[in-house]
């Protein structure tokens, strides 16, 4: 039933298809693990599997949109293949989930606008994976220019509101023509204010009939222990070596190219990688870099986020216990991973963030 995830996260695969073949797959899920762990993939196949359809669908998420779908199109442009095209289709169509017209406030003419634009984006991508390859290139500037109308230059939509859960609840209420199964989908609910947190919590205690929950999240730690206590965990992992290659390979990349799908993403979203990989490396070595053009490539690409990673990937790998230095180095990581997680809490200039890493590391280094 869901073959494709048995590659990736066999246990839960098991678990899943067990649970749906007794009619008894919880109301109320959380599928918690790290980062590109097939969450997401896995909550579209059981609401398929339970007999939800596009139209039956909520979903909400506040992953990197901006980054991912660029580079899902650039990937579909380069490799011109039937899997690139199928990746591309289903990564939109999550992004326009978002777009469910249950969600649609009135009243409000720049909403009114993102949503007819995601209808208009909606269509355009009911051509894939027939696109004829000679128009290919057109076909992907259009998605571009109705995708960057949508989003905008934001990374993502953001987290779960308090208006889309109100309306989430009314949409719940009324019954389907068809009388489908309805299923939402919430990623990164613990990014959301406790408004929303508050007001989801109340429909999750009374689920709604023949709709089914699944709130998808990074870092359970950080959800509200009253949502927990409604809800039935379950535990993805990370990909293994295998694992990342099988999903390489379902959407034409080679398998030995990158070794994660976040070094796939930033490569593919126009981020010169080799340039930030090899700053961070000269930053943690020697104390400093060629700051101006790290600068630059930063503001272009808009990959702060993916710098200070690399940085204290290398600090990290770099930090060894039986070295003189070793008390030194810690103090260093803890207080840029600190000052990297205050300023994405607090919404500060990244530039002002990039100087506190490259003076107080330089500090240290030097």
């Amino acid at each position: 039933m869901l073959s494709s995830l048995e590659k990736t996260q066999k246990d839960v695969s098991l678990l899943f298809n067990k649970l749906l073949q007794d009619n008894a797959f919880p109301l109320v899920s959380l599928f918690s693990g790290p980062k590109y762990s097939g969450k997401m993939y896995a909550a579209q196949a059981v609401s398929r599997a339970l007999g939800s359809d596009f139209s039956s669908t909520i979903i909400i998420s506040d992953r990197e949109f901006g980054r991912i779908i660029p580079a899902a199109i650039e990937l579909y442009r380069e490799k011109k293949t039937y899997r690139a095209a199928l990746f591309l289709k289903n990564t939109i169509s999550v992004f326009l989930s978002e777009f469910h017209g249950a969600l649609l406030d009135t009243g409000t003419a720049s909403v009114k606008k993102k949503f007819a634009e995601a209808g208009n984006c909606s269509e355009l991508i009911e051509a894939l994976p027939d696109i004829p390859e000679n128009e290919i290139a057109s076909f992907c500037a259009s998605l571009e220019k109705s995708v960057a109308s949508i989003i905008g230059n934001k990374a993502s939509t953001g987290p779960v509101t308090v208006s889309q859960v109100r309306n989430i609840k009314a949409w719940c209420e009324t019954s389907s023509i068809e009388n489908k199964r309805k299923t939402v989908i919430i990623e990164g609910l613990e990014n959301a204010l406790p408004a929303a947190c508050n007001a989801l919590l109340k429909i999750l205690e009374e689920p709604p009939e023949k709709t089914t929950f699944i709130l998808i999240s990074e870092n359970i730690s950080a959800i509200l222990p009253t949502i927990l206590s409604r809800v039935r965990v379950f535990n993805f992992k990370s990909l293994d070596k295998d694992a990342v290659k099988y999903i390489f390979d379902s959407i034409s990349v080679s398998p030995d190219t990158f070794p994660d799908f976040d070094s796939f993403i930033w490569k593919y979203s126009g981020a010169d990688e080799k340039l930030l990989e090899q700053c961070a490396s000269e930053l943690i070595t020697t104390g400093k870099t060629d700051l101006p053009a790290l600068s630059a490539e930063l503001d272009k690409s808009q990959s702060y986020d993916r710098f200070f990673f690399l940085v204290l990937k290398n600090l990290k790998e770099n930090t060894d216990p039986s070295q003189a230095d070793f008390e030194k180095k810690l103090y260093l990581y803890k207080e840029l991973d600190s000052a990297v997680s205050r300023g994405r809490t607090f919404n500060q200039n990244m530039r002002l963030i990039l100087d506190f890493v490259a003076f107080r590391t330089g500090e240290f280094i030097r």
